[in-house]
C-alpha cells in the first residue's frame, strides 16, 4: 500500500477532529438532556465516516465503495429520524425503515465479498440467530405497540440478523479485520437490542441509555475499518 499523501495527512487530522467531536458531544447532549446538542452533533457522525471511507478507499472506485456509500446515506437518514422522534413518534418508524434499507445494503456488500462456497444458505446454522432475535423482539413489542409497527420491527431484526450472518462469510485476508467486521455487525446487534428495551419494555437511565450510542458508534466504527481494507481482493 502506498504512503498517504499530504492531502490525506490533513484530511485524517480534520477528520479524527469532526468523528471525535461528533461522538463526544453528542453523548454529552444525550446525557445532559440538551436535544439541540445530542442531534446537531449526532447526524455529524455518518457523513464523517462516508468522507473517511471516500479519502482513503483506492482509486479506481468499485463497486463496493458505492454500496458502503450507499450504507451511509441510509444510516444517516436513519440518525435524523431518530433524531427528531421528540416532534413526531412516526419518525422511529421512519428510521427504522432507513436501517433496514442500511442493513440491505450491507448484506449486499457482504455478499459480494463472500467466500468461495459462500451461498449463505448452504449453513444450516445461518437462520438460528435470526430466528431468536425476531422471537426475542416479538415478545417485546407485544408488550404494547400498534400490530403494523411491531411487524416492521421483527422484519427490521430479520435483516439485522442476516446483515450479521453474511459478515461471517466475508472472504478476507486479514483475519483481524475479519473478526472487527463481524465484531461490528455483533455490536449493532447489541445497540438495537438495548434501544427495543428502552422503548418497549422499560425506559433505560443513564448510564445504560448512553450505551445505546456508545454500541451505535463502535458498531459503525469498526465495520467501516474493517472494511477499508478489504477491498485489494474484491472486483469491480
Amino acid at each position: 500500500m502506498m504512503p498517504p499523501s499530504a492531502k490525506q495527512k490533513v484530511c485524517r487530522v480534520f477528520w479524527v477532529l469532526a468523528y471525535l467531536s461528533s461522538i463526544v458531544l453528542s453523548m454529552l447532549g444525550f446525557a445532559i438532556g440538551s436535544w439541540p446538542l445530542f442531534a446537531g452533533f449526532k447526524v455529524l457522525f455518518i457523513p464523517t465516516i462516508s468522507v473517511l471511507v471516500y479519502v482513503e478507499w483506492p482509486r479506481p472506485l468499485t463497486k463496493q465503495y458505492y454500496l458502503l456509500q450507499l450504507v451511509y446515506v441510509c444510516a444517516w437518514m436513519g440518525d435524523l429520524m431518530l433524531s427528531l422522534v421528540r416532534f413526531h413518534q412516526g419518525c422511529f418508524l421512519f428510521g427504522a425503515i432507513s436501517f433496514l434499507l442500511q442493513h440491505n445494503f450491507y448484506i449486499w456488500l457482504n455478499l459480494t465479498a463472500r467466500a468461495k462456497d459462500g451461498n449463505l444458505f448452504h449453513s444450516p446454522y445461518w437462520g438460528l440467530p435470526n430466528l431468536g432475535y425476531v422471537v426475542l423482539l416479538s415478545t417485546e413489542y407485544y408488550a404494547g405497540t400498534g400490530g403494523m409497527f411491531k411487524a416492521a420491527c421483527m422484519i427490521y431484526s430479520l435483516f439485522l440478523g442476516t446483515a450479521f450472518m453474511t459478515a461471517f462469510h466475508r472472504e478476507m485476508a486479514n483475519r483481524k479485520k475479519y473478526w472487527i467486521t463481524v465484531a461490528g455487525f455483533a455490536f449493532f446487534v447489541l445497540s438495537d437490542l438495548i434501544l427495543a428495551i428502552d422503548r418497549f419494555i422499560h425506559p433505560l437511565s443513564d448510564p445504560m441509555g448512553t450505551s445505546i450510542l456508545l454500541t451505535y458508534y463502535i458498531a459503525q466504527t469498526m465495520i467501516c475499518y474493517g472494511t477499508l481494507p478489504d477491498v485489494g481482493t474484491v472486483k469491480n
